[in-house]
């Protein structure tokens, strides 16, 4: 498997594959924003839109390719160009086909994503996440802790071990270090 970085061109090369990774997904239960059935039309839309946020700066798009040159997964990296956010960036739309999920496609796809916003100097990642068959599995050796599809997860940037994330089903902030005092603010519980 090799992860790739797709460029407006390459993007635009692909769109039926991603247009199919996307389907795919969505068929088999991701939670990533859309419903089934999926128009082609819409489907189609979309991922021209992201091929234009990518020429624009604004998005890193990933491809996961199998053995033989086919999409088996993507990611996307939106980044924040407001002047008071130009230090984080959201993970959007990580998705692995069906038939190759169970083999660390998704984890490679993060920690791709992960590289590219530090060399990017983004030292904040939001993201959203999804527990079951179609979502993240827990996994002792992962850095993300498993919560509930609402959750909104916040992942610091760079890490000398392990990363540390804390999650909040109502707002983002930056991981606490050791000796920080835990916030009071009202819908901090979860926070740890």
């Amino acid at each position: 498997m090799q992860i790739t970085l797709l460029t407006k061109n390459e993007t635009r090369r692909r769109l039926d594959e991603l247009a199919s990774l996307l389907t795919d997904a969505v068929r088999h239960g991701a939670s990533i924003g859309y419903t089934r059935p999926l128009a082609a039309a819409e489907v189609g839309a979309y991922w021209r839109g992201v091929a234009g946020e990518v020429a624009a700066g604004r998005k890193i798009l990933l491809a996961a390719l199998d053995e033989r040159g086919r999409l088996v997964g993507s990611a996307q990296l939106a980044i924040e160009t407001r002047s008071n956010g130009r230090h984080r960036a959201e993970v959007q739309k990580l998705m692995v086909r069906h038939r190759a999920r169970g083999r660390g496609i998704g984890a490679a796809l993060m920690a791709r994503l992960e590289e590219a916003a530090r060399a990017d100097g983004r030292t904040l990642l939001f993201l959203d996440t999804s527990i079951g068959a179609a979502g993240r599995r827990p996994s002792t050796a992962s850095s993300v802790t498993s919560m509930p599809a609402a959750s909104r997860n916040t992942r610091r940037i760079p890490m000398a071990a392990a990363w540390r994330t804390r999650f909040s089903t109502n707002y983002c902030r930056r991981p606490r270090t050791r000796g920080e005092v835990k916030s009071s603010r009202p819908g901090s519980a979860g926070l740890s």
